[in-house]
């Protein structure tokens, strides 16, 4: 039976896939006719791919991996695979650090060990991540060696 507080938590989150949509598309204006690997230019972050990975009508697929220098390598640190859903207007991460399928909460303990509502604070990471990226002007231009239009 759902309870009351699982229906303001379902409110709150869509929310939260309304902002991240919202903060995306300032990120990332052309995202529905964009393809290919894109990379941030930004002096203060070491860098950010962004990898369009499925077009479909009404929704688009895309990995973001933001990329810390470490000895003079870009070492991969955060990889979040987001499908924003155009029609509804939502955003929501379906992979986080190459796990997916989380569920929408977990009972404790459990085999993972994951938090309770593990996928509400993975959204909600990727919606303060978004602030940051807004912050900082992050701006993307086309890698040199995919197609990208």
């Amino acid at each position: 039976m759902i309870t009351t507080r699982q229906n303001i938590d379902r409110l709150n989150m869509m929310m939260v896939y309304e902002a991240n949509y919202k903060r995306l598309m300032q990120l990332i204006p052309d995202l529905r006719s964009i393809t290919g690997v894109m990379v941030s230019r930004d002096d203060n972050i070491s860098g950010i791919s962004l990898n369009i990975l499925e077009h479909c009508k009404y929704t688009t697929t895309l990995s973001l991996t933001h990329y810390l220098r470490i000895d003079g390598k870009l070492v991969p640190n955060l990889d979040m695979k987001i499908r924003a859903y155009h029609d509804a207007q939502v955003a929501e991460v379906v992979a986080y650090q190459h796990e997916s399928r989380f569920a929408s909460y977990y009972p404790y303990p459990n085999p993972k060990m994951r938090h309770h509502f593990e996928k509400r604070q993975i959204n909600l990471f990727f919606s303060e991540w978004l602030k940051y990226c807004g912050v900082c002007g992050i701006r993307f231009a086309c890698d040199i060696n995919e197609a990208c239009l």
